[in-house]
């Protein structure tokens, strides 16, 4: 159901003397700006939309914080230590077992 509509249920009116009313006493129409009603639960919708694109935002800042961090800790860390924290590409990465592969004489 449009604005429209509910506005002319609402308040006993018909849609003509709606739309002769925003014709009428529209700023819009003196700068010949088209004018579109919409329900108020889409403007409502838009105006949800628009907070959680804030919320994300705000959040996408805190993480990007969060990066530079400990970016910047590792940093000192290697200085600190002289240890190269970082892994470097293409380094070859330990099976993680702790055995050697030394003969045991178990076989």
């Amino acid at each position: 159901m449009t604005t429209v509509a509910m506005i002319s249920r609402e308040f006993d009116v018909s849609r003509t003397s709606i739309y002769r009313w925003l014709y009428k006493y529209s700023v819009y129409r003196a700068r010949q700006v088209r004018q579109i009603i919409e329900p108020m639960s889409d403007a409502r919708k838009i105006e949800e939309l628009r907070k959680k694109i804030k919320e994300l935002e705000q959040l996408i800042g805190q993480k990007q914080i969060q990066l530079e961090f400990k970016d910047k800790l590792i940093e000192i860390a290697e200085q600190m230590y002289q240890v190269d924290i970082k892994k470097k590409l293409g380094s070859k990465l330990s099976s993680g077992s702790g055995s050697t592969e030394k003969d045991t004489g178990g076989k």
